[in-house]
C-alpha cells in the first residue's frame, strides 16, 4: 500500500490554487487561469527554509497537496478559513514522495 493512501486520511482541507499565466495585466499585475482544487493538509509551523533566489526565509505555514498540482512560486493559492492571510506568498514548493514516487507537493508560505 503506498502512502498517499494513507496520507488522504489526514487532508481535511482544500487548498485552491490559480496557475499563473505568461500575460499581464494593463496595470503590470500578473493574471491568473481558472480556480482548481486539490485535497490537503494545512500545518502551521514555523520552519526555516531557502528559497529559489538562495535566500533563507521563515516559512510560517506549510501545505501538503494529495496530487501533483504543477503549483510553482509565480502561482496564487487561497487558504479555507480561519487560515491568514488567505492568500500568502509562495515561498517554495517541493515535491512529496514515498516508495511509489512523487505523490503531492510541499508548499512553504
Amino acid at each position: 500500500m503506498a502512502f498517499i493512501d494513507e496520507f488522504a486520511d489526514v487532508m481535511p482541507a482544500s487548498l485552491t490554487y490559480n496557475v499563473a499565466s505568461s500575460s499581464i495585466d494593463e496595470y503590470g499585475r500578473p493574471t491568473y487561469g481558472a480556480a482548481q482544487t486539490v485535497a490537503c493538509r494545512i500545518q502551521g509551523r514555523n520552519r526555516q527554509i531557502r528559497t529559489l533566489t538562495d535566500e533563507q526565509k521563515i516559512s510560517r505555514v506549510q501545505i501538503y497537496t494529495g496530487a501533483v498540482t504543477g503549483i510553482t512560486t509565480r502561482d496564487r493559492i487561497t487558504l479555507p478559513s480561519p487560515w491568514t492571510p488567505t492568500t500568502p506568498v509562495i515561498l517554495d514548493v517541493r515535491p512529496l514522495v514515498d516508495e511509489a514516487g512523487v505523490i503531492g507537493e510541499t508548499i512553504y508560505t
